[in-house]
């Protein structure tokens, strides 16, 4: 319908409510002239969850996606109010009220059309919905469908979920204290809901910017070219975490060098290739973390951190139906000081020692010009021996049989080289742990640390981790990673991609730090002492003995973050080493999966990016998510997100119509020059060439006709270097093809005709067919044939 047209409805659905059920969330006195009490529309009758501006006995469609059904505090308060004499007409309605109301909707409305401001919005984003309405924008409510059987597909897509679906996405990574996050007034409530009386008027209008929690509530393939998505579609190859993995392996196409300096190294244990590759680099890990413990820092200085009691302030689980709850450690290493333990034999320090040379000449490509590779190549059972052996060296602090200075010496030395091949030999540690991941999974679910071969294989056969082996990755757990007061932290950072062609990439200045709420130590595999995502901190009390500098929500704003690199002697760390190093790790995964992305143009992307910092302050990016959280779960992520979010839309709106606009938060950090898409996506079959026409007979020789009358068969002649004799010769079968068609001659003897006449011999030839034509016991009914 069209939007004068509403008029008209907005005057039945006054006749309909009567006098005093057309309250509109005004707040209509229950007193007065026309006015029936037991018709009045109080709370107790009014549907929860339908909207004031509808009739009672009107029936809704649909729910309000991401709205809750209770009435907003802002609507019960201007209800509370007393109500004002206002003007009325025949029978006591609030005729001028309702007038003026729907005359300021209608306006609006048509303004939003005319202009190209219709939105939609699906998701927990109030202050989307309220800047883009400051801008003049009006909002057409998505609905969700109802019908038989939608409550039984809800529970499906729930269950499936529950299993381990793609979940890339970060949303309601926190939560508030005391229950769920505090989501937005019901936008058809506030300002006496004129604005689902708007959205009434428009709801055959097409949106202009669409901003959704999941590209799959949105009908992507259906949308106009001028229409704004927050989504790129094919986004997987970047947001989860098997896509990131093997999208990386594409960078030194890309680049002069490999995804090792910024990203953990990375499998997909659904591949054989890349179990068997993760096998060789467990192994070799191993051999490096022994070659360390010996070398340079000692078994029991890395073994066992003197002086922690984190154990002992085991970690507090809140919330938790009568009282608190303890959470028992995970995974604990035995005591370090091994008493009873017999020493470990030199042999396995000498099988590490050969392992790693070998790994080097390997690195180096010595080997080429060896006569046998398969030399110090170990068995299966071999590796398994020396594995169990590591095992209680690394875990249980065993001693190392005849270890003396020029064994450690040598170690040492053959350190030094290895941190120059590979540039993650800082942050392996001394334990070889790893982290098992669900491939398609956000917010920390169903991670798992482990430190041994055999718990791998056990996650594989799903005998310890409930995870598919198919969507399960593993990766390389950083060992050293930076601390602030004992405590792990990582960093949440956003950038915004406007296209991938050209890549169009905007950073934004500010970032969060999310810190754990135990102290740090390889002695507890527990969340709450590695994952410092806000959904599994909130769960748990900070631990005891908590340094008074550390938040009490566990977020940091970046500002304060570089306060304490300055307060250390860090002054420029930040902005020299840790930032340039984020937007670099960026850079190139945008590169790497570009070519998988859908480029539609008019589409955006708000990203979340985690990383983690080493002791040496380098970052090293983890992963990234599509639709980062925005929930106010602190005061400084409130503050953040707000600002995020407005500068989202100053970028992709205001942008749009002046370039010179601020854009907030947001800086022009890369821009690809523009690349030419291939107009097919296909392989080209066509093929290319030109004609060949028929050789002429007059340049055979002599030799060449007696061997076609001996052969009976006729040979084609050579190409004639003579361009004129072949047009005239050309001519002349024009000319007898004519004269034959002329005389119904038969396909044949056209054909035989039109060789003879190359000779010179066409004319006799016709006149031979004339005399012999009415002698023929039948005609033939022959097409003519061309001479090719």
């Amino acid at each position: 319908k069209s939007v004068t047209g509403e008029a008209s409805s907005t005057k039945q659905l006054q006749k309909q409510r009567g006098a005093a059920n057309f309250t509109l969330g005004s707040g209509a006195s229950k007193s007065g002239e026309g006015h029936q009490p037991q018709a009045q529309d109080s709370e107790e009758t009014q549907p929860a969850g339908r909207s004031r501006s509808l009739p009672p006995n009107a029936r809704r469609p649909g729910k309000f996606v991401g709205q809750k059904p209770a009435t907003p505090p802002e609507a019960a308060d201007e209800l509370a109010k007393p109500s004002q004499p206002q003007q009325r007409g025949p029978g006591g309605n609030c005729s001028g009220f309702v007038s003026a109301r729907s005359r300021r909707a209608k306006e609006a409305a048509e303004t939003a059309i005319r202009d190209g401001r219709v939105f939609s919005v699906s998701g927990p984003y109030p202050w989307i919905r309220e800047f883009l309405r400051r801008r003049g924008w009006v909002e057409k409510l998505l609905l969700r469908q109802a019908g038989p059987g939608g409550a039984r597909r809800r529970r499906r897509r729930r269950a499936a979920a529950a299993v381990d679906e793609v979940d890339d996405d970060d949303e309601d990574d926190g939560a508030v204290e005391g229950g769920e996050i505090d989501e937005e007034n019901r936008p058809t409530e506030d300002d006496k809901g004129i604005h689902g009386l708007m959205s009434h008027m428009i709801k055959n209008t097409e949106p202009t910017l669409i901003w959704t929690l999941h590209l799959s509530q949105v009908n992507y393939q259906g949308l106009r070219r001028d229409q704004l998505l927050n989504h790129f579609a094919r986004a997987g190859c970047l947001t989860t975490k098997s896509g990131l993995c093997q999208s990386l392996r594409q960078l030194p196409w890309f680049e002069s060098g490999t995804s090792d300096s910024f990203f953990p190294r990375c499998y997909v244990l659904s591949s054989d290739e890349d179990r068997a590759e993760f096998v060789d680099d467990f192994r070799q890990t191993a051999c490096m973390s022994l070659l360390r413990l010996v070398g340079e820092a000692g078994v029991h200085d890395v073994a066992h951190e003197p002086g922690t009691t984190d154990l002992q302030a085991s970690p507090v689980k809140s919330g938790a139906k009568g009282g608190k709850k303890k959470i028992t450690p995970n995974i604990q290493f035995d005591n370090p000081d091994a008493v009873g333990e017999s020493p470990v034999p030199r042999s396995v320090l000498e099988t590490a020692i050969k392992q790693c040379e070998r790994l080097l000449r390997f690195k180096n490509h010595d080997d080429l010009d060896g006569w046998d590779s398969s030399q110090g190549v170990l068995k299966h059972t071999e590796w398994n021996a020396f594995l169990q052996s590591y095992y209680r060296v690394a875990h249980r602090g065993c001693q190392i049989a005849d270890c003396d200075s020029g064994v450690r010496s040598r170690c040492r030395d053959l350190c030094q080289r290895l941190r120059v091949e590979f540039p993650q030999f800082d942050i392996d540690g001394c334990r070889s742990v790893w982290l098992l991941k669900p491939g398609g999974r956000s917010r920390g679910r169903g991670i798992a640390c482990v430190s041994t071969l055999e718990a791998v294989e056990a996650a594989l056969s799903g005998q310890s981790v409930t995870v598919e082996s198919s969507k399960l990755v593993v990766q390389k757990y950083i060992e050293r990673p930076l601390l602030v007061h004992r405590t792990k932290f990582d960093i949440r950072q956003w950038f915004l991609v406007t296209d991938f062609n050209p890549l169009t990439v905007w950073w934004y200045r500010h970032c969060y730090v999310r810190f754990c709420s135990q102290h740090f130590t390889m002695n507890d595999f527990n969340e709450a002492v590695h994952l410092s995502n806000n959904s599994i901190q909130h769960k748990y009390n900070n631990t005891a003995g908590r340094h008074s500098d550390l938040p009490a929500g566990n977020i940091w704003h970046s500002d304060s973050f570089k306060a304490h690199l300055v307060k250390i002697g860090k002054p420029k760390v930040f902005d020299d080493v840790i930032r340039p190093g984020m937007l670099r790790a960026i850079v190139s995964c945008l590169l790497c999966g570009q070519d998988h992305v859908d480029m539609r143009k008019n589409c955006f992307e708000l990203y979340g990016a985690d990383f983690m910092i080493s002791d040496g302050y380098q970052p090293w990016l983890l992963e990234i998510n599509s639709s980062p959280t925005m929930a106010p779960s602190t005061d400084v992520t409130t503050q953040l997100c707000r600002c995020v979010q407005e500068d989202v839309l100053k970028v992709v709106i205001d942008r749009r119509q002046d370039r010179q606009s601020d854009t907030g938060g947001f800086e022009l950090a890369f821009r690809q020059p523009t690349v030419d898409a291939p107009a097919c996506g296909g392989a080209d079959l066509s093929l290319q060439g030109r004609r060949l026409s028929r050789p002429s007979r007059g340049s055979i020789g002599a030799a060449a006709m007696s061997a076609d009358a001996a052969g009976g068969h006729r040979r084609l002649p050579p190409l004639s270097g003579d361009v004129g004799d072949e047009a005239r010769r050309s001519r002349r079968r024009r000319r007898v093809r004519r004269r034959a068609a002329d005389e119904e001659v038969p396909g044949r003897a056209a054909e035989r005709l039109q060789t003879r006449s190359v000779g010179g011999g066409g004319g006799r030839e016709l006149q031979r067919w004339r005399r012999l034509a009415p002698l023929q016991t039948q005609e033939l009914q022959l097409p003519l044939m061309s001479p090719q």
